[in-house]
């Protein structure tokens, strides 16, 4: 098995680093870079280099705090979109990647923040039809600290996609990825339990799907889906938006617009939550970035 990779900062420094001025408010997207590979991959394309900026360009107009990434390449994917960030003025000396069992396409974290933690969640394993299969892009796990009184959790998360594969049914794959998913939040919330704690990512599935409904939990919630609304953001407009209108994903061969990405709240971390400044952006060109759009929430660095 590989190791999981630890990049960025010396660790040292990433543990003891200050984040500078004490953050009062701050922001985290999750987006879906689709096939963001810089090197050839069997069965991919390498992005081409009007699709990465495109990416950067979405980046740039949410200007989130800690980026949660789905479909990065190799790590020298993530240092050109790192690059190509710096020279918009958007700077995240604080990363993470994580390999997982998948060969083309990982998970990332960019953050302004300094990571204090780091755990890999490569070798969580499941049953299928009396197979063990292990969660194929792994689970993401890093604390990260806003500033000195406030730290939360973070699960960047990809499951399985509808793609049918020849080992068992997609839906159940992804049904028993979420279970493996929601131990490990209960083993979290078993130790603290108003942890702050996002869960964030593509999820491959719809609100009503079992995955999803297993997450959220039921009468005594886990987690908080913060649904948020589509926001123009080139309309410049902070507040403005559209809460009716929440698709994240646009499967072309269907010409179809569903929900897949999710910023999922523990309760601890659903009291900061800023319902106002939380959105699903809406940018000029977004297609040609990603099938998926950036999901954002904002929220107040302290605890409530």
């Amino acid at each position: 098995m590989r190791k999981p990779v630890y990049v960025g900062l010396y660790w040292g420094i990433l543990l003891f680093a200050s984040a500078g001025v004490a953050a009062e408010r701050f922001t985290v997207a999750t987006y879906n870079v689709e096939n963001y590979l810089t090197e050839p991959v069997p069965g991919r394309r390498v992005k081409s280099p009007e699709s990465c900026a495109a990416v950067a360009t979405s980046l740039k107009a949410v200007d989130a705090d800690v980026v949660i990434l789905q479909e990065m390449g190799s790590t020298n994917a993530v240092e050109a979109l790192r690059g190509q960030l710096n020279t918009m003025g958007l700077r995240y000396p604080h990363w993470t990647w994580e390999q997982g069992n998948d060969e083309a396409i990982h998970l990332a974290v960019l953050s302004r923040f300094p990571i204090v933690r780091r755990v890999s969640h490569t070798n969580d394993f499941f049953l299928i039809e009396g197979r063990r299969q292990r969660v194929k892009r792994g689970l993401l796990e890093v604390e990260i600290e806003v500033n000195a009184g406030y730290r939360f959790t973070l699960f960047n998360v990809h499951f399985k996609s509808k793609r049918p594969v020849p080992f068992g049914d997609e839906s159940e794959i992804r049904l028993t990825e979420a279970v493996v998913l929601r131990k490990r939040l209960a083993e979290l919330f078993e130790r603290d339990a108003d942890a702050n704690v996002l869960v964030a990512g593509d999820m491959n599935d719809t609100p009503d799907s079992k995955p999803i409904k297993l997450l959220v939990g039921g009468r005594k919630k886990m987690l908080c889906d913060l649904r948020p609304g589509e926001r123009d953001v080139a309309a410049g407009d902070a507040r403005s938006g559209n809460s009716d209108v929440t698709w994240t994903y646009y499967y072309l061969q269907q010409d179809s617009y569903s929900r897949f990405d999710y910023l999922l709240a523990s309760r601890g971390m659903e009291r900061e939550w800023i319902a106002e400044g939380s959105y699903v952006a809406s940018i000029p060109g977004w297609l040609e970035a990603s099938d998926h759009r950036p999901v954002v929430a904002e929220f107040f660095a302290g605890d409530k």
